[in-house]
């Protein structure tokens, strides 16, 4: 939040341009140090084993019927735009797919 600070040091480094190149290239080798291949594959093995050494959790679905469209999606826009060919191949697949209750022609 202090903008003023943060003002100061750019200058700092864009008249000391001799630092700026050191800091950049002390960056680019953590950087290349903290990411390298070596290093992320270690990581995941790591992460992989921790969560593969956890109890499975027990748990259940919750049925469709308790999931809602957003109110965001609950617009026209689907009923104003797609062709109504489009909205009955999409209402039957639903359907059949045993997705939806409903059947609307």
């Amino acid at each position: 939040g202090d903008t003023v600070d943060v003002a100061h040091k750019i200058e700092i480094l864009s008249n000391d341009r001799n630092r700026l190149h050191n800091m950049s290239i002390a960056a680019a080798s953590d950087a290349r140090e903290r990411f390298s291949q070596a290093r992320v594959a270690s990581d995941y093995a790591e992460l992989l084993l921790k969560v593969m050494s956890e109890p499975v959790r027990q748990w259940t679905p919750k049925p469709w019927d308790d999931f809602e469209v957003h109110s965001e999606f609950r617009t026209s826009l689907w009923r104003n735009t797609a062709p109504p060919f489009l909205k009955k191949m999409v209402k039957n697949g639903l359907y059949y797919l045993g997705l939806t209750k409903r059947y609307d022609q």
